[in-house]
């Protein structure tokens, strides 16, 4: 049975990783968004602000 880390990918990864939406300010994935106001949301696990749209910007 082989272990990876959350570090490594391996081929199920990668395709999950193609569903998951990606920060419109750097680029990476994102876990989560987090709405602090009405015109303002946190990217995780990135930390960008950008606006609540963020996923349906990426």
């Amino acid at each position: 049975m082989e272990v990876t880390t959350d570090l490594e990918a391996s081929d199920d990864d990668e395709s999950a990783d193609s569903s998951r939406p990606r920060c419109s300010v750097c680029g990476s994935l994102l876990s989560m968004v987090t709405v602090i106001g009405p015109d303002e949301a946190i990217a995780s696990p990135c930390g960008c602000h950008a606006p609540p749209d963020i996923l349906e910007s990426s």
